[in-house]
Formats: structure tokens, sequence, C-alpha cells
């Protein structure tokens, strides 16, 4: 089990997406005693690492937008912006804030580290 933590600007846990092997997900918010409820309702969709988006947005820097939250980790983890949405193959970039959206490029669906790495030799 692997889990992604959705945050406002400030940093805060709203939910969390959870992936179960082989590949299963759900999402769950906290339920403020510790625990977790498992669905959003009404909880405030934001993009993935938001609060790095905000930043690279503030920078200027080019926003790479890959399929899930696994292919944003491997981005980020060689030095480009990047962000997803909860459920990105459904949701496209529904829930991106329109504040967030310039400057922005968008990737194929699914980027792994390798691919990103011969992109940049």
């Amino acid at each position: 089990m692997k889990t992604y933590g959705y945050c406002d600007e400030n940093g805060t846990l709203l939910f969390q997406v959870v992936r179960f092997e082989p590949k299963g997900f759900r999402q769950r918010r906290p339920d403020g005693r510790g625990g977790w409820i498992w669905n959003l309702k009404d909880t405030r969709r934001v993009p993935y690492l938001l609060p790095h988006l905000v930043k690279a947005v503030a920078a200027g820097e080019t926003i790479y937008v890959p399929e899930g939250e696994k292919d944003v980790d491997n981005l980020r983890a060689i030095g480009f912006a990047a962000t997803t949405n909860p459920v990105a193959a459904r949701n496209g970039a529904a829930s991106i804030p329109n504040t967030c959206v310039v400057p922005m490029s968008w990737c194929y669906p699914t980027i792994t580290l390798m691919v990103a790495n011969m992109v940049i030799k």
C-alpha cells in the first residue's frame, strides 16, 4: 500500500489517495480523531502537491501533468515541477485551479523515471 497526500496551499492534509497492490485506488480523508473516512464527500479537491505547485507557478516554471502521483514523484525526483489530480485518468485537468494554469504543459499519460531521464539527455 502507498499513500499520496493532497494538501491545501498551507500544507494542511485534505485527503489521501491510497494505492493498493496490484493496482487499486481509493480515497480517504482525516476524521479529525486520528482515523480515516473512506470517501471525499464535500472535501475540497486540489492538485497533488499543491504547495509545491503554487511555488513553481510563481517562479514561472513549466508544470508537467502526467496521469498519476507515481509519475509526478518520478518527474520531481529529476527536477521537474509536476502535479496531477486524484483519479487523473477520469478527471483530466478539471480540478486544477485556474490560478495555477499559467504556465502549464501536459505530459503523455504515463511517464516513467527511465523515460524522463531519456528526455533530459
